[in-house]
Order: structure tokens, then C-alpha cells, then sequence
């Protein structure tokens, strides 16, 4: 994904380069033509680009949001273990909304959904059966 983001920066500050150049008005020259993926905001990096200069354009912006962690190592552990053990009864295995919903009712957490329980049992690389 950085390479591509990198390569395709690239490609639209040369375009603008390339019009500056040759007198061609900017908007003549569309992603498209330039041989970038139509997702690219072409506009937005020429127009950082012509502030404030080709490496601040490579660069990505910085991320602003910070997202906390739902789950810490030992809230991790007790949900593989659970995962790991018997389903409740009338049930042949567990689903992450059932994990997630068991995870809230032993009070390891205020909240969980069932996707943070998903990328943490795939990240621990547990069979759910």
C-alpha cells in the first residue's frame, strides 16, 4: 500500500510539474491521463505540493486519531481460553457475538464487538473448533 501511495503521489506531482512547464492548465490533466488510479486526489497533492514542496507532498499526513486498545494481554488471554472452551449449552460452538456478549457479562470489559473479537482471535491464531 506505500508503495503504491508513494508511486501514485509521485505520478500526480509530476503532472503538475509537467503543466507548470509547459503552460498547460493543471486541470487539463486528469488523473486518468496521467496514468493514475481515478482514487488519487490529484488536486490535493499538487496543491501541497505547490505550498509546500515535493517532499511534503511524498510524505503521508500524520494520523490524527489515536484508538485505544479494547483488549490488553490478560483480557486477551481469558478470551482464548473462553473461545477455546465448551460453547454454552444449546450451542455447538462459539460465534464472536457470543464471545464478545460472554467477554461484557464476566466484566473483562465495559464493551466488545464482535470484530475486535474477531482480529484478536485471528491475530492469536486460535480454532474456534
Amino acid at each position: 500500500m506505500a508503495v503504491c501511495r508513494s508511486s501514485c503521489t509521485v505520478s500526480a506531482a509530476l503532472l503538475s510539474i509537467y503543466a507548470r512547464r509547459n503552460g498547460r492548465a493543471y486541470g487539463s490533466l486528469t488523473a486518468r491521463g496521467g496514468g493514475l488510479p481515478v482514487g488519487v486526489t490529484v488536486e490535493r497533492v499538487r496543491q501541497q505540493f505547490v505550498e509546500d514542496g515535493l517532499e511534503a507532498a511524498l510524505q503521508p499526513p500524520p494520523r490524527k486519531r489515536v484508538y485505544e486498545r479494547r483488549l490488553d494481554g490478560k483480557a486477551e488471554a481469558h478470551l482464548v481460553a473462553l473461545a477455546c472452551g465448551s460453547p454454552p449449552e444449546g450451542r455447538a460452538r462459539w460465534t464472536l457475538r457470543l464471545l464478545a456478549n460472554r467477554m461484557v457479562a464476566l466484566e473483562y470489559v465495559e464493551e466488545l464487538s464482535y470484530e475486535t473479537v474477531r482480529r484478536t482471535l485471528k491475530k492469536t491464531s486460535s480454532s474456534r473448533g
